[in-house]
């Protein structure tokens, strides 16, 4: 009798317990560096690099991370890609998206040429391309942090990049 008391007792603990480090692992996924140290753009005079910053009349999509122009860029995951261009009218600033199953991540501001291409399978940690100049495209050399932008969507949706990286603080 006494052990069925106290199974009682412990057995909603332990499924209490599974059930946090269920939801706990679900958002535990992490996806290799784009950069060896990397770190989210502050604000500085062209605005703030974190997920969900004020962007005038809309919001930031993605995070940024910190780079220097010219910098080697890295798949976060394994995938397909998906070759961009970043604005509208312009072939100058570019980008990538990879894509893998029900993740999607995409990264502006890093010019892939000669290094791989739309329909290219890479994998987690490979080089796909070096950071461009922010910055200096949008006349702000000085002002604008240089970065690469991120956004990654799950089953379509946006998510927060912040929760899939290894961030330093």
């Amino acid at each position: 009798m006494l052990q069925n008391r106290k199974l009682k007792y412990l057995l909603p603990t332990f499924l209490m317990i599974g059930v946090f480090a269920f939801a706990r692992k679900k958002n535990k996924m992490k996806l290799n560096n784009i950069v060896p140290f990397q770190k989210i753009r502050g604000c500085d005079g062209s605005g703030c690099g974190y997920y969900g910053a004020s962007r005038k009349k809309r919001i930031h999509k993605g995070i940024d991370i910190i780079t220097n122009f010219g910098e080697q860029v890295f798949s976060p995951i394994s995938g397909k890609v998906r070759t961009l261009f970043v604005y509208y009218g312009s072939t100058e600033m570019k980008g990538v998206e990879i894509k893998d199953g029900n993740l999607s991540v995409k990264m502006f501001y890093v010019n892939p040429n000669n290094i791989i291409t739309t329909n290219d399978y890479v994998f987690a940690g490979a080089l796909i391309g070096y950071a461009q100049d922010i910055a200096a495209y949008h006349n702000a050399t000085g002002i604008m942090t240089q970065h690469v932008h991120v956004e990654i969507r799950q089953n379509g949706v946006l998510v927060d990049p912040t929760l899939y990286f290894n961030i330093n603080k």
